[in-house]
């Protein structure tokens, strides 16, 4: 996981590993990720993990999609459209909100 992200950043795709998304390949041997999901992105320190179903378990690492919160630092594609907080990502309001 990290040799893919730190080949990215080698190659100038991405600056920090938080401007990535990963997308992985789950199988049954890996199916246990399913159960973890959401909380791949921090345990990743990326900012989203997307998972497909595939016989075969592959990780793809690509830029991430969206803006860059200031707060937290994750990239999102929901920031812009909250009208009271229109700068930072969902999470980021929700732990403001509670």
């Amino acid at each position: 996981m990290l040799k893919a992200i730190e080949e990215k950043r080698v190659s100038g795709e991405i600056g920090s590993s938080l401007e990535a998304e990963l997308t992985l390949g789950v199988n049954q041997e890996n199916s246990f990720l399913k159960g973890v999901r959401d909380s791949l992105p921090e345990i990743f320190i990326v900012s989203a993990v997307f998972l497909e179903e595939n016989p075969e378990a592959y990780i793809r690492v690509s830029k991430a999609q969206g803006a860059k919160c200031p707060r937290c630092w994750n990239y999102a594609q929901e920031i812009g459209k909250n009208v009271t907080y229109p700068d930072i990502c969902p999470k980021c309001i929700s732990a403001l909100v509670d």
